[in-house]
């Protein structure tokens, strides 16, 4: 089997016949290529914990002969618009929906389960589909998710909105995902990630529990790496659903138009002769592209007609035509926006769970001005304002609301008409070109058609997203009448089997963990060409030939993690602080070191980790103590209180222990503590006499987490649990920048139940209960590079609501020359309510 960038669906399913491997495996390997790669293009938003599990119980069922349908076993994604109740956030890249939790599942997520098929995760997308302000398009940007990233060069857009899903399946991050489109936001992320983009006609895929911008446009396809993978999937979601009127009755059908039979496989239409007998029409008046599209353009019509297809060139819609003048006028758009304002209220209804209490466009407008990881003095949402006025005035009952409809209803039957006119069978053009088939909720498949030379000139959006340059994909998009999916399948794999453009794609980044292989090690970023602005035209950047290799973020570490040992099943781990009973040891945990690559996000934006996602977040903060008397750290304390009370719009915080990292601290103290008690094998003794291995851990466990809680807020008593309840570490260094045993965190969501073992921590006046963990490699670590004194990190030690957990600790850099400056350190522990 090739490997698993290329491998298609049909080699993944033989190959777990035929016993080669297990769905375990390819999940692990899945998972283990996002984590090598996903902090370069942050293509994924979410992975699913329970992933193995279920790849577990899918290998049984196939070992005893119980196959669930066509993708038992299979791996999939799901762009971040599908409700799902599996512990997964759905969130369309708002901040806000992080810890929301649906009331039940979209239709193609059961269908897809009822098919076998393993949901491994959601993918980042242009947040709320790119509508909120598309005159600052972000593509491939969320709150949720940050700025995702295309894999042919540096810097590249991803395009959007399906853009996660694009990038994860071209990457091999699994057999395919799920996308959904308004316009182009399949074929668009599919033409530069190099693969198949496929969106079927409005109403063959169910958009029930899916955010919909608009029922009479959107559609959910499939992002594949060939046809045959697309249509496969197509053939597991596709069907009527009484959940969605659109899938059983559209006004637009005539009687003419005749949908595929429930159960209808639509990989059967690849054959060899899917051209032969074709007439295509080109409507060439629409084309406003540079000579390197058209020429490769030319030269794929010259392969269809090689093929037994009949070319009709010069073809001219009879109202269409990219300077259409409705376009620009309200009217034109009056119904989009009042059905983008009614959908996304009907989308944030679909939540019992809902933090932020986010349930219509103006309280989604109102939280995007007052969250700064929004970015909306970037972006705005000039659009998002235009919908709440336009929803406000107009009911779906109004004159104008109808007219606006029937406008653009009338515009999407122009693909039918010059179909009809000429007698051709489907539409070709590139990708780029508007034919109008989102108005007429047409099917279209976006397939490679080549790539851009290395000698063609870059340009840049205003945010520096590379749009067009050397070695980025082109693509050819296939346009058929509504229903006619099938045909259009044929035609495009037919063409797709001709010329296999994708072969000759060479991305920039890879994934290269195999099935069976290590995942220690990320392939080098490397680009054959650097950037030269020019002045006159400051989004036209010329090339140089200077090799450009990408700093590599990745630190290898030794971590330590609680050695496996069946004992954990009848003994407690324990630790004693303090004096020690005679005759008891001090801890009875055994410790293991592992090699672990830590991720250095000095580089990054900050602002997208959060305590609600990852459970980690590092903020500026500029302390006004010296922390070097009681006095000083007493003010301290009180300030940071009312720094976190505001910071987090809580209703309390209380620091309930404070912990000093000194040379030469007291090891029995517990607040203050030696340096050396957080680092690892190894020290250099020139840092203190204290030469202990250091766990990573969490610092409480729910339990201890909410007697703590009851117990600091003497006065509430258990009442102090009804609302949200969380318990952070706030930790600061002393001093700065660190160079040497950074404090490293664990992304909370690549940790699961079973990597956590309960242990007892004992004071002189009281016992608490902490987790330890066991190794697991889908763990994620994290650290900030030469942190200083003014950046702060927080840490949810427990959250009532997100349940996120965050294992921590020091690491030694592999670069230490053993005699740095050891580490001093400030950490807070506190309850925050509300």
């Amino acid at each position: 089997m090739s490997n698993l960038s290329n491998s298609s669906i049909r080699d993944l399913l033989l190959g777990l016949e035929e016993r080669k491997f297990t769905s375990v495996d390819l999940v692990k390997a899945y998972l283990a290529r996002i984590n090598q790669v996903n902090e370069v293009v942050k293509a994924i938003n979410a992975v699913n914990s329970d992933a193995i599990d279920i790849a577990e119980k899918y290998d049984s069922e196939r070992a005893s002969g119980n196959l669930r349908g066509r993708l038992h076993g299979i791996p999939i994604l799901v762009k971040d618009v599908f409700l799902t109740t599996d512990g997964m956030d759905t969130t369309s890249g708002c901040s806000g929906l992080i810890g929301a939790r649906p009331k039940f599942e979209a239709t193609v997520i059961k269908k897809l389960h009822s098919a076998g098929a393993i949901i491994l995760g959601k993918t980042n997308c242009s947040e709320w589909a790119n509508f909120r302000a598309p005159e600052k398009s972000i593509s491939g940007w969320s709150a949720v998710g940050g700025q995702g990233l295309g894999i042919y060069a540096k810097n590249q857009s991803p395009a959007g909105s399906s853009s996660g899903s694009a990038v994860a399946t071209a990457l091999g991050l699994a057999a395919a995902a799920l996308g959904t489109e308004t316009t182009g936001s399949i074929s668009s992320p599919a033409r530069v990630s190099g693969i198949v983009g496929l969106k079927p006609t409005v109403g063959l895929t169910s958009r029930y529990g899916a955010y919909c911008v608009t029922e009479w446009e959107d559609s959910v396809g499939v992002l594949g790496r060939t046809v045959v993978d697309a249509a496969t999937v197509l053939t597991a979601i596709a069907g009527i659903d009484r959940l969605d009127n659109f899938t059983s009755a559209d006004p637009r059908d005539d009687g003419h138009n005749i949908r595929p039979a429930e159960g209808t496989d639509f990989s059967e239409s690849c054959g060899p002769d899917g051209l032969r007998g074709l007439r295509i029409g080109i409507p060439r008046h629409c084309f406003q592209l540079d000579e390197t599209v058209m020429a490769q353009f030319d030269e794929a019509l010259k392969v269809m007609e090689k093929h037994g297809a009949t070319i009709v060139d010069n073809l001219e819609f009879s109202q269409w035509s990219p300077k259409y003048p409705d376009i620009e006028r309200a009217e034109w758009r009056l119904s989009f926006r009042k059905e983008l304002r009614e959908n996304m209220a009907k989308f944030l209804e679909s939540f019992d769970v809902n933090p932020c209490e986010l349930h219509t466009l103006a309280d989604v407008m109102e939280y995007t001005k007052k969250t700064p990881e929004e970015l909306f003095a970037r972006y705005g949402m000039k659009q998002w304002g235009q919908a709440e006025d336009i929803g406000k005035r107009f009911d779906f009952d109004s004159e104008e609301y109808k007219k606006s409809r029937s406008r653009r209803l009338f515009i999407g039957r122009q693909i039918p008409e010059l179909l009809d006119t000429h007698k051709c069978d489907v539409l070709v053009a590139p990708s780029w070109v508007d034919t109008t088939a989102n108005y007429g909720g047409c099917p279209t498949i976006s397939v490679p058609m080549g790539f851009y030379p290395s000698d063609f000139p870059s340009i840049y959006t205003p945010d520096n997203l590379l749009v067009t340059g050397p070695n980025i994909p082109n693509a050819i998009l296939f346009v058929g009448r509504r229903w006619d999916d099938q045909r259009l399948i044929a035609a495009a794999h037919s063409y797709e089997q001709a010329t296999h453009h994708r072969d000759s794609f060479r991305p920039v980044i890879e994934a290269t963990v195999e099935l069976g292989t290590s995942a220690r090690s990320v392939s080098p970023l490397i680009l054959e060409t650097d950037r030269v602005e020019r002045k006159d035209r400051p989004y036209l950047i010329e090339e140089s030939n200077s090799i450009l290799t990408c700093k590599n973020t990745i630190t290898p570490a030794i971590v330590n993690y609680l050695a496996p040992d069946e004992k954990w099943l009848t003994v407690k781990p324990y630790q004693i602080v303090g004096t020690l009973p005679a005759g008891l040891p001090r801890q009875n945990i055994e410790l293991k070191a592992y090699p672990m690559n830590i991720n250095d996000v000095r580089a990054e934006d900050l602002g997208r980790f959060s305590l609600d996602k990852e459970g980690f977040q590092w903020i500026s903060h500029c302390a006004e103590e010296s922390l070097d008397t009681e006095t000083s750290i007493d003010k301290y304390i009180q300030q940071m209180e009312d720094f976190v009370k505001t910071y987090l719009k809580a209703n309390a915080v209380r620091t309930y222990q404070y912990q000093l990292r000194k040379v030469g601290g007291d090891p029995n103290n517990r607040d203050i503590r030696p340096a050396s008690n957080m680092i690892h094998i190894g020290m250099p003794t020139t840092l203190g006499q204290h030469k202990q291995k250091v766990i990573n851990s969490i610092d409480m466990t729910p339990m201890a987490s909410r007697n703590r809680a009851i117990r600091i807020f003497q006065e509430k008593g258990a009442k102090v649990l009804d609302g949200r309840v969380r318990l952070l570490s706030v930790w600061r260094p002393l001093f700065g920048p660190i160079k040497d045993y950074p404090l490293a965190v664990c992304d909370s969501e690549t940790v699961v139940k079973g990597d956590l073992i309960e242990s007892d921590h004992i004071y002189p006046d009281f016992e608490s209960e902490t987790y330890c963990v066991l190794h697991n490699t889908d763990h994620r670590w994290y650290y900030l590079s030469d942190q200083t004194k003014d950046e702060v990190l927080l840490i949810t030690n427990y959250d009532s609501q997100t349940h996120r957990r965050v294992p921590h600790t020091g690491f030694q850099m592999p670069s230490s020359n053993g005699v740095t400056r050891a580490r001093e350190s400030l950490e807070l522990k506190v309850v925050v309510i509300g």
